[in-house]
């Protein structure tokens, strides 16, 4: 969960004296490559041609790694299902159905942004799959030492806003991924049953005795 540059104490986190801020919507990927010290890299372009480059590792954190359940889930063979199993129900109605013994703390289902954090992961397949990657990624190592790895999903459309430092003009190396937005996400009603995620991709619909929780 630690960031390059930056330092801690206790749960205080503190970024680096100087650093640069950007806000950038990104257009396309563009590459992946392995620095001389064994990291992976990704490369983007966003929207005004200039070149973005994540450490792999930190965009998986930003995207994935929220918590230590998700983290224990991303390395288990069965992923995401050892957490939760989500299915549709009807043309309106699907649900996130936590096991008994997955040990995920009912208290962060309070946060909006967490649940539509687990509503993307469990219900958009690309999102899935590259939260899956992780782990086949290191069953695919064939080193002693593995460099973090996984496939992204198509990040083209989204906006992160990241802390780094400019290369030259046109080249942005982000150390910190500080926010994303994802501009497809389209859940509008949340109902909480128990251990039962209920979701509905409708805003008319309203089931007896639901709330959409508070963040």
């Amino acid at each position: 969960m630690l960031v390059i540059g930056n330092t801690y104490e206790g749960k205080e986190t503190f970024p680096p004296q100087k650093f640069d801020k950007l806000k950038t919507k990104i257009h396309k990927r563009t590459g992946e490559y392995q620095d001389d010290e064994g990291t992976w890299w990704l490369t983007f372009q966003d929207s005004n041609q200039k070149t973005i480059r994540i450490r792999q590792l930190e965009l998986a954190r930003a995207l994935f790694l929220h918590n230590p359940h998700l983290i224990r889930a991303a390395f288990r063979p069965n992923g995401l299902g050892s957490i939760a199993h989500a299915r549709h129900l009807d043309d309106y109605f699907s649900e996130i159905q936590f096991h008994t013994l997955a040990d995920y703390p009912a208290s962060n289902l309070r946060s909006q942004s967490v649940l539509d954090h687990l509503i993307w992961l469990y219900f958009d397949e690309e999102g899935k799959r590259s939260f899956h990657s992780i782990y086949r990624c290191l069953q695919n190592g064939s080193s002693e030492i593995w460099n973090f790895q996984f496939i992204p999903p198509n990040l083209n459309g989204w906006q992160l806003e990241v802390y780094g430092r400019w290369g030259d003009e046109q080249d942005f190396v982000a150390d910190s991924i500080k926010a994303v937005g994802h501009p497809g996400f389209n859940f509008w009603f949340i109902a909480l049953y128990r251990e039962t995620l209920l979701l509905s991709s409708e805003r008319s619909i309203r089931c007896p005795g639901s709330h959409r929780p508070s963040a």
